[in-house]
């Protein structure tokens, strides 16, 4: 499996509410460290994760280097057909023969950078626009 191939399992997980098929992705020794900076190791993953209401992901891969892949994501909450920017974030997927050892979350606040923030939302749209989960 490729590496996008790996991240758009986990997002299509995600959308499922499959706490099993996301954490099955993980290796039994990954990291992955949440939106809130909340860690979480291999075998308790699964447990983590939480679905909190029917909101979506849409993403867009910027960039596979090697073992690692970079994306920017947007969550359009439920009843919505737009971004929360408040919750936008930059995903970095690292996987290994034994699935994803590593994949963090990290919040996309662009302090003081709205023309980044704006970009952020932009190379989403298509995503959004088309309903699917990648731009």
């Amino acid at each position: 499996m490729t590496l996008p191939e790996f991240y758009e399992q986990l997002l299509s997980a995600w959308h499922r509410k499959d706490a099993p098929g996301f954490a099955n992705l993980f290796a039994a020794d990954a990291l992955m460290v949440d939106f809130d900076g909340s860690q979480t190791i291999g075998a308790d993953i699964q447990a983590r994760v939480g679905f909190p209401d029917e909101s979506r992901y849409v993403a867009k891969v910027r960039g596979v280097h090697g073992s690692v892949l970079h994306a920017i994501v947007g969550v359009v909450p439920a009843s919505r057909f737009d971004v929360d920017s408040a919750l936008n974030a930059v995903h970095t997927v690292v996987v290994a023969d034994s699935g994803i050892i590593l994949f963090q979350s990290t919040p996309a606040r662009y302090k003081g950078r709205p023309d980044l923030a704006a970009t952020h939302n932009a190379e989403l749209m298509p995503a959004l626009l088309s309903g699917e989960t990648f731009a």
